[in-house]
């Protein structure tokens, strides 16, 4: 990993573009936050008009693309290039609960796509279970992985490059990964385009409110977006989905289904200044001065310690 991603206080080794909102497309933002977890400088802005979290300027196609091929794995997951024990065995579980949610309502033999397979654990989930599931995933180490160590299908490549025919998958799952995505909406009305009738979207995003670590801990600049329950929710609409009734929805994690019919979309009232209030300003040198870092720190460390333990066992 490069010393341009290690150094804290200096900015990443980007250049980018200023852009509009894509959810609303307005221009007026207020910023939130100029530090990330890695102590490193990045502007978050949150848009005034509809509460969508945006980092700024933004990475264009050539930037994403060096950082995901090179750096993402190392410096966002910590992560070696192949996926280790500890990252296998949370992903399993992660991928168990997520089919036992959606299996009630997938007929035998369902066709699953996983969006952002990363190391294949869901897919190979789905397959075991009977339905005929694919990945889709863009980094070639990990793809590489999924299809050797468990014989699944993974095809390469972002989502603008790849294409299912129109209405030809039963479920498209997408565990926090639209938030790295440049355009999250676009990504969303692919998927709709994708669904059968009758289909769902299973889509998971870290909840930028909910967190209760300090504003400038909850960002990254491997999370281009940064959504609340509200702003989901629209980004969806816009896309041609909404929630589907029969799943309880739980904040930014959801299970869309197709809009019954085209319907036009509209901002929420207030959620702008709601998101706002939920990312107060937190001064970086008072909170490392306080030792406010220390307590959960040792938590994540004993977090992390357990999980590799349980890989282990």
């Amino acid at each position: 990993m490069s010393l341009a991603n290690l150094t804290p206080f200096t900015p990443y080794p980007y250049v980018g573009r200023h852009i509009a909102c894509p959810l609303c497309g307005g221009d007026r933002a207020t910023v939130v936050a100029t530090m990330d977890r890695r102590l490193k400088k990045l502007t978050s802005l949150c848009c005034d008009g509809c509460g969508l979290v945006r980092t700024d300027p933004m990475p264009d196609d050539a930037e994403l693309d060096a950082y995901y091929s090179g750096e993402y794995r190392q410096d966002y997951q910590l992560a070696a290039a192949l996926p280790s024990a500890r990252h296998i065995g949370v992903s399993r579980r992660e991928a168990g609960q997520r089919l036992a949610l959606l299996a009630p309502h997938l007929k035998a033999g369902a066709r699953v796509m996983d969006f952002g397979s990363g190391s294949g654990e869901f897919v190979k989930a789905a397959k075991d279970a009977g339905y005929d599931a694919v990945g889709v995933e863009p980094g070639t180490t990990f793809a590489t992985f999924a299809r050797a160590e468990y014989g699944v299908e993974i095809v390469s490549g972002r989502h603008e490059d790849i294409d299912f025919p129109a209405g030809s998958l039963d479920a498209i799952t997408a565990h926090h990964v639209i938030e790295h995505l440049r355009d999250p909406v676009a990504a969303l009305a692919r998927f709709a385009g994708w669904l059968a009738e009758g289909g769902v979207a299973y889509i998971a995003v870290p909840d930028i409110t909910r967190s209760g670590k300090p504003t400038f801990e909850r960002f990254h600049f491997a999370h281009l977006y940064n959504f609340s329950p509200e702003t989901l929710e629209m980004a969806a609409a816009k896309a041609g989905l909404e929630p589907d009734p029969r799943l309880v929805r739980d904040g930014t994690t959801v299970v869309f289904r197709k809009t019954a019919r085209p319907r036009a979309w509209a901002v929420t009232p207030g959620v702008a200044e709601r998101v706002k209030a939920a990312l107060p300003d937190v001064s970086v040198a008072g909170h490392v001065l306080t030792g406010a870092w220390l307590r959960p720190m040792f938590k994540r460390a004993a977090k992390w310690r357990r999980q590799v333990k349980d890989a282990k066992a």
